[in-house]
């Protein structure tokens, strides 16, 4: 018996990942894009708080779980490998931790805006740890985002 409408299955009678799961994966890689284009574009385009208190190259570095299971929804197949199916089964848990690793970054990066209610961009510092902890919310406390990283296809037989 499924759990959910069978318009949440694939072919595999797999969990789909949900448009909210997959907007929450590419949010995870957004520095990627931030710090490029920071980078490549004159810095008077980005001269945003939002985007220039994110442009450190550190970032890259929580990014990088978000890409690996960016990487992993699309070998969600009977072929996965087994190291797929393990990052998988624990990207809930990694995706969280890499939100909050971004979280004390940007809090650390950030620390005199973040201290100072009188800062002038001090709201904007909040709004970015807020989202990232409404996401590590929505990761950890999403029945439907808990089953889908723990639905992953049966192994295709050895030929």
């Amino acid at each position: 018996m499924l759990n959910y409408p069978s318009y949440r299955y694939d072919d595999n009678f797999v969990l789909k990942v949900p448009l909210l799961l997959w907007l929450t994966l590419l949010y995870g890689v957004r520095h990627v894009f931030i710090v490029s284009a920071t980078r490549m574009m004159p810095l008077d385009v980005f001269d945003t708080p939002w985007i220039y208190m994110q442009s450190s190259a550190l970032f890259l570095l929580t990014d990088a779980v978000a890409a690996l299971l960016l990487f992993a929804t699309g070998h969600r197949v009977p072929t996965g490998s087994n190291f797929m199916r393990q990052v998988w089964k624990l990207g809930r848990w990694l995706l969280a931790g890499a939100f909050g690793a971004a979280i004390a970054l940007f809090v650390y990066l950030n620390r005199e805006t973040i201290t100072d209610p009188g800062d002038m961009h001090f709201l904007e510092a909040i709004l970015v740890v807020a989202v990232d902890l409404a996401l590590i919310a929505y990761l950890l406390g999403s029945r439907l985002v808990s089953d889908v990283f723990r639905d992953f296809p049966a192994p295709a037989p050895k030929p």
